[in-house]
């Protein structure tokens, strides 16, 4: 869970609560010291709460976690890098299809394997990142 603002007593607050007693993690962005909204988070982040200062942040928190984004571990995104080429771009659909899985979920392993630079967007769809020190010919 992600609390981007609360107030003092807020109804963020209460969930918060009920996620920690559920045993989840709570994240939290920090906002002014000036505002009001701002009082809640600054709080959870005392008490021990997640910093949030960016969406990496939360989806090293997903990806760490099984299961958190629909799939396992992250060693288990590879079955997209096997279809992927560096030279013919492939559509998500194209390669949900290939899989048998939901394009949603291809697009949530495809946005983790760019962010690991595994792979990357192309105008025609997604494809492998040369490794470092390869070049293309």
């Amino acid at each position: 869970m992600v609390v981007v603002e609360a107030a003092q007593s807020s109804g963020a607050l209460i969930t918060a609560e009920a996620a920690l007693d559920l045993h989840k993690e709570v994240m939290a962005v920090p906002g002014s010291v000036f505002s009001p909204l701002s009082v809640g988070t600054h709080g959870l982040i005392r008490d021990g709460a997640a910093l949030v200062q960016n969406t990496r942040d939360v989806l090293d928190d997903a990806l760490a976690t099984p299961g958190r984004l629909g799939f396992g571990l992250p060693g288990e995104r590879d079955g997209i890098l096997a279809h992927l080429s560096d030279v013919l771009a492939l559509s998500a659909a194209e390669i949900a299809r290939k899989l048998q899985i939901p394009v949603a979920e291809v697009i949530g392993r495809l946005t983790a394997l760019e962010l690991d630079g595994a792979m990357r967007r192309h105008q025609e769809g997604y494809i492998r990142a040369l490794r470092r020190g390869k070049q293309r010919a």
